[in-house]
């Protein structure tokens, strides 16, 4: 994955983040469960490196450092059942497939690894 398919992604869960926190969540609670399901898997890949860090590692790294808040404020948001509209669940869903992309080519790049932790 480029930096720019990075620097996409993360641009997403600030755009998210934001959306969240001025309220505006409310549509499918299943798209969410999955984005946190996706976002769960993409950290608990980064966190079992163990390898030397290379430099893409570290984009990663603040990736996932990035997504685990968010992760946050979305089990919240699915906990409390709050509302959003259909461009928030649009993002929902492009986020979910950045962060299936990103966990994918780390997944092809370090195999040995993705096969431990996955």
């Amino acid at each position: 994955m480029k930096r720019a398919h990075l620097f996409a992604a993360v641009c997403s869960v600030y755009w998210l983040a934001d959306s969240v926190h001025a309220g505006l969540m409310d549509r499918s609670p299943v798209t969410v469960r999955c984005l946190i399901n996706s976002i769960s898997r993409f950290i608990l890949l980064v966190s079992c490196q163990t390898q030397t860090p290379m430099p893409i590692q570290k984009d990663y790294r603040s990736m996932a450092m990035v997504l685990k808040h968010l992760k946050t404020v979305l089990d919240e948001i699915v906990d409390y059942e709050v509302s959003s509209d259909e461009i928030l669940y649009k993002e929902c869903e492009e986020l979910d497939l950045a962060v299936n992309e990103a966990r994918e080519f780390m997944e092809n790049c370090y195999p040995k690894m993705s096969k431990i932790c996955v």
